[in-house]
This record gives structure tokens, sequence and C-alpha cells, in this order.
């Protein structure tokens, strides 16, 4: 029989060889506890299905204007609550990372001049 930590590394490994590297780097271990690193602002763990991130699916789901209107939703959203929630620096970080999002989307569809993408 298969000790129980072989069978993950044997299950995980097969799909990412280096899925315990990428575990290992979410963890922190300090005066000999371990606690897992959660990135709130880029990857939020609730936010992602298996290898699906949600903002991925959203995108997918959406036309250039629409998905371009929703990146700028998100930043105007993240800044109007930054006084609100006491994580001022987690909201603009989240603002931070619409905002990135949003610039790459134009970047991407060469879509300078705010008229919507040619199909």
């Amino acid at each position: 029989m298969m000790s129980y930590k072989k069978a993950i590394d044997k299950h995980f490994k097969k799909n990412n060889p280096d899925w315990d590297k990428e575990y290992r780097a979410k963890l922190d271990i300090e005066d000999g506890k371990v606690k897992v690193k959660v990135d709130n602002v880029n990857h939020p763990p609730h936010y992602k299905k298996g290898s699906i991130e949600c903002l991925d699916a959203i995108r997918e789901s959406m036309s250039f204007d629409q998905y371009k209107g929703y990146l700028k939703g998100n930043v105007e959203k993240y800044i109007w609550r930054m006084d609100y929630k006491g994580k001022i620096l987690e909201d603009l970080g989240k603002a931070e990372f619409y905002l990135a999002r949003l610039i790459e989307h134009i970047k991407e569809n060469n879509n300078n001049n705010g008229t919507e993408r040619k199909t």
C-alpha cells in the first residue's frame, strides 16, 4: 500500500511536475509554524475553480467593450470603498490589479483610440 504523501505526489506530479515547488512557495515557516501565504489581491483562492481563474472565464464571456467596462468598474469600485472597509492598501492593490488588466486589454487589442475593436 502506498503512503498518503506518495499518492498525493504521484497524483499532482502527473499533471504538474513542479507542483511541490509551487505549493511550498505559498508557505511561510516562522518559529516552526507553517502558515499559508494567501494573495487576496492577485490570485484570491476563492476565485479559482480547478485550473480556471474566474477573471479568465468572465473575459471569455464578454465582448471587448463589455470586458473593458467590467475592468473599469472594478477599478472604480475598489477606489470608492477603500476608506470604508479598513483595508486601504488591499483595496488600492486590487484597483491597481484591475487597472493593469485594463491597460493590458487595451494594448492587446490596439485600441488606443477608444473605439470597439474590429473582429
